[in-house]
């Protein structure tokens, strides 16, 4: 046999030594990936792929191996490279989106987790996570459609319902998202900040009861608000029309340690007092509360009347003034401070709010009476003087 014509055999010889030993290198790399070493895979696989780019399998193991190290920007090329050599699977289909949500470049993630949603049609984890990517992207319809799409097959997945009902919640709708996530916590996705959200739109939804009920819930877990959730509780019960549940809860706020919230339980207690027609309870509790430095326009306007009847008029000033400076005005709140100025000897004083008075309302029966009583009073003043 001729030397040249010996050159010409050992040539496929050659060509299939280098096949086996480059299948024998990605088997291996496969091997070593599956037993979770990684780096050894890639450092199996570069060479191999020197000699052979155009190996699909090889490209995408080597995507997959960079992937598990957290080399993304390596692992997106050996995929893309492998992707333009006609590997298109969901597996990686879902790393790329994975790469793509980790650099923040959500509409890449959303194509991504599409393709892998068409090959994929009966693989709940990637319709799942193309509507997660969906989501992320702001897309809240495609994703609500894939939710759908999931429930449709599995309607016991809790995490699909919960994740359907934030979609809504996110957009408004505060009804459907009440009705998903309701669903979804009886399904089993109970958490803290799910009952306090439930518990929220619950109360939105006009079911006070219905909304205690859930942050009894809460309140079990012992949260750090557990004082201010208990005052909520009481108020709703109160709305709810439960007022021996709402006074009880009420009174125990109100000798708590901190002031802030026992001054809003005695706001509370004097709202349930006055609701009894029990006026002198209400009055003690809004006084305790206004001591607490928890007032508002409405007790401020009860504490001022109820104290000029009282005939505490220095008192009932401090209150009914505050109450006009907070608004809206009001012609009887404006009369009764006139009345206490007068009673404490401020003519100056009640001169310059019955002028104001009679800007907004005229000569009528209450201005012409309180023009007669500081009239009365200065003339008393001016024969005690002489």
């Amino acid at each position: 046999m001729s030397i040249l014509r010996a050159v010409f055999l050992l040539f496929p010889l050659a060509t299939a030594l280098a096949a086996a030993q480059q299948e024998d290198a990605v088997v291996r790399a496969h091997r070593l990936f599956q037993a979770g070493r990684y780096a050894d895979a890639v450092e199996l696989l570069t060479p191999a792929l020197e000699k052979d780019a155009e190996r699909a399998d090889a490209q995408a193991l080597l995507g997959y191996a960079y992937f598990e190290l957290e080399r993304y920007d390596e692992a997106r090329a050996a995929l893309n490279h492998a992707l333009a050599l006609g590997r298109m699977t969901p597996a990686l289909l879902s790393r790329l989106a994975h790469i793509a949500l980790q650099k923040e470049r959500l509409p890449h993630a959303v194509n991504s987790l599409r393709l892998a949603g068409l090959l994929a049609p009966d693989d709940n984890d990637v319709q799942q996570a193309a509507a997660d990517a969906a989501a992320q992207a702001g897309l809240s319809d495609e994703a609500l459609a894939g939710y759908r799409d999931i429930l449709k097959v599995d309607p016991a997945r809790a995490d699909v319902w919960l994740r359907a009902g934030n979609l809504h919640l996110r957009a408004g709708r505060n009804a459907d998202a009440l009705r998903m996530l309701l669903t979804g916590y009886h399904l089993g996705g109970s958490s803290a900040p799910l009952e306090r959200t439930l518990a929220e739109l619950l109360v939105d939804a006009g079911n006070a009861r219905a909304a205690v009920d859930f942050y009894e819930r809460l309140l079990s877990r012992k949260p750090v608000d557990r004082a201010a959730l208990e005052l909520r509780c009481a108020r709703l019960l109160a709305a709810a029309g439960d007022g021996a549940g709402a006074q009880a809860r009420a009174m125990k706020l109100s000798t708590g340690g901190d002031p802030a919230l026992a001054g809003d339980a005695h706001v509370l207690l004097g709202q349930l007092a006055a609701a009894r027609g029990v006026l002198d309870k209400a009055f003690t509790h809004w006084r305790k509360a206004a001591r607490n430095g928890r007032v508002s326009p409405d007790v401020d306007a009860w504490l001022g009347s109820y104290l000029r009847r009282k005939g505490e008029h220095a008192a009932a000033v401090e209150h009914l003034r505050r109450r006009l400076q907070a608004g809206p005005w009001d012609a009887r709140i404006a009369g009764n401070l006139v009345a206490s100025l007068i009673a404490t000897r401020d003519f100056e004083g009640a001169r310059k709010e019955l002028l104001a008075l009679l800007e907004r309302t005229g000569l009528d029966d209450r201005t012409r009476g309180l023009i007669a009583s500081l009239a009365r009073a200065g003339r008393t003043i001016h024969k005690k003087q002489s």
